[in-house]
């Protein structure tokens, strides 16, 4: 479970974040959805606010976000605002001041106006951004990839009570469409 989690995390940060113009092993193994976002000029980028992100401006932020993205997309099934955990934060604390605790106990999925928002930690603190997720692809060939992971015991190699996982793994993501996306950051 432990390496499961912490190969999710990593491939979380690479979708996100990566950039192959770095030295930083994980993310520089190809180039994420931000950078590339970035990259795109279709993409409607609107520029963060310079001041942090609290409960008493998540409200403006997200609207400026929602207002920014065509109409057809914010009404399709998948479509989600991504964004960072301080962002996140922010949201739940607006949600518990102004609803007199109803969201102070316990987790709750969150969504503004019946749009999800899907919190990650590999987003920096004040980036979002909002998409169909139907037009955004993670790409792998776990098939042949699934039978190249080895577990080898240390025992009896260093004396060590532990196992080491070794595994090489093919994936890419992309995107369609990007007039559909918009970045926050």
């Amino acid at each position: 479970n432990q390496v499961a989690e912490k190969v999710s995390e990593d491939i979380e940060k690479i979708i996100i974040q990566g950039d192959t113009g770095i030295a930083l092993y994980t993310y520089s193994l190809y180039d994420g959805l931000i950078k590339q976002f970035k990259a795109d000029s279709d993409v409607i980028d609107v520029t963060a606010c310079t001041a942090s992100i609290t409960s008493a401006n998540v409200i403006t932020e997200l609207n400026r976000v929602l207002e920014a993205v065509p109409a057809e997309i914010r009404s399709k099934p998948k479509f989600r605002i991504i964004c960072s955990q301080e962002i996140a934060f922010a949201y739940k604390q607006f949600q518990a001041s102004t609803t007199g605790g109803l969201f102070m106990v316990g987790d709750k999925e969150l969504n503004y106006l019946g749009m999800k928002i899907v919190p990650t930690s590999a987003l920096n603190a004040k980036e979002m951004f909002a998409a169909d997720m139907e037009k955004i692809f993670f790409l792998t060939d776990l098939v042949s990839d699934f039978e190249d992971i080895i577990i080898i015991p240390q025992r009896k190699i260093s004396g060590a009570r532990t196992e080491r996982l070794a595994t090489s793994l093919k994936l890419g993501v992309n995107y369609l469409y990007g007039e559909y996306v918009v970045l926050y950051a």
